[in-house]
């Protein structure tokens, strides 16, 4: 599986990765995980790790997932959004954030990669 990153995932992922100096190996994990569950298509839920399919459509599904960052502990939740591209057995990473700061996806941002 293929795996690649949007600008604006990388600069949150490069601020975020000061604070936090395991998420690097946490996203490396993360993507171990996701590209080895044989069920990809009917993800809801994988190892303890809660994930939701915002938007499904032909050839590409939108995945809202809690990424586990062992240097934060229980204290707070990173999410992270990806979109899955089925046919092609691709993953773009479009969005990283914290839930204590924001609450929700950016949805603008979604769909303006869902468009390319």
């Amino acid at each position: 599986m293929n795996f690649d990153q949007t600008p604006e995932f990388a600069k949150e992922l490069k601020a975020f990765a000061k604070k936090y100096r395991s998420l690097t190996g946490d996203l490396e994990k993360f993507q171990v995980l996701i590209s080895s569950s044989e069920e990809l298509e009917r993800l809801h839920f994988f190892e303890g790790n809660a994930a939701t399919k915002l938007n499904v459509g032909e050839g590409y599904e939108v995945v809202k997932a809690r990424l586990d960052c062992a240097s934060l502990g229980n204290k707070q939740m990173l999410r992270i959004i990806y979109i899955h591209k089925t046919e092609i057995h691709s993953v773009l990473f479009v969005e990283l954030y914290a839930k204590n700061v924001k609450s929700r996806e950016d949805d603008k941002r979604i769909k303006n990669y869902l468009d390319l």
